[in-house]
């Protein structure tokens, strides 16, 4: 018999349209990051980020890299905000283990991408590496 192919189950496990606008973060190695419109402040289309409970959580940048278990192993230490607008899509879950990083945190994926609100946009911030 052949075997079956599985997906493996996704940590993304709710899904949410807003109803109202909403704070969302991102943290990066890069200044700028690839995953934010230069001029907008807007997250691109299949940007992961954070929901705003998670901030208090990531005092500097090599946590981020930990808790996100992020691709990248340089501190993740630039900060940038957005307010999601109404009925932007988004997907969250708990961070997996990957990339030799533990994960744990509670992530926010926009497929589809997520305007901001404010304009001009708040202009990332630095926190520290270690």
């Amino acid at each position: 018999t052949p075997s079956v192919m599985a997906a493996l189950p996704s940590s993304l496990v709710k899904h949410v349209t807003l109803t109202t606008a909403r704070v969302f973060h991102r943290f990066s190695a890069f200044n700028p990051d690839r995953r934010i419109h230069p001029v907008t402040g807007a997250f691109l289309p299949g940007t992961y980020g954070c929901p705003e409970s998670e901030v208090p959580f990531v005092p500097t940048g090599f946590t981020a890299v930990g808790r996100f278990a992020l691709p990248n192993s340089l501190p993740a230490s630039h900060h940038y905000e957005i307010e999601a607008v109404i009925g932007t899509s988004v997907d969250f879950g708990t961070v997996a283990p990957a990339f030799g990083q533990a994960g744990g945190g509670v992530e926010a994926y926009f497929q589809h991408g997520a305007k901001d609100a404010r304009a001009p946009p708040k202009k990332p911030s630095k926190l520290p590496d270690e």
